[in-house]
């Protein structure tokens, strides 16, 4: 059985042009961002895009993760549609042995 576990939350702040699509300019809100992780991007409550994060960074610095309260710089694979007020929510997939 795979279980999901939140890990973090960003909010867009402010979407920029960057070579080859656009970037999401963000604010952890809660827990931490990592880049190993999978991302879904919140729009409302509907989530609009669910994959994996291609760029995570900081200033100019490629991170590995970001902590709450930090603002950072996020790309999400091929997705460009990004827009001011969406939720970056961060999740780690965990592998449960089933029991009965």
């Amino acid at each position: 059985e795979v279980r999901e576990t939140v890990i973090g939350r960003a909010s867009v702040k402010q979407v920029f042009r960057v070579t080859g699509g656009r970037a999401a300019g963000c604010v952890i809100k809660s827990g931490k961002v990592a880049r190993k992780a999978h991302a879904r991007v919140l729009r409302g409550k509907q989530p609009v895009f669910d994959g994996k994060m291609s760029t995570l960074r900081r200033h100019q610095d490629e991170v590995d993760e970001v902590k709450q309260g930090i603002e950072c710089g996020i790309r999400l694979g091929d997705f460009d549609e990004y827009e001011e007020g969406d939720i970056i929510e961060c999740y780690i997939l965990e592998k449960v042995e089933q029991t009965l």
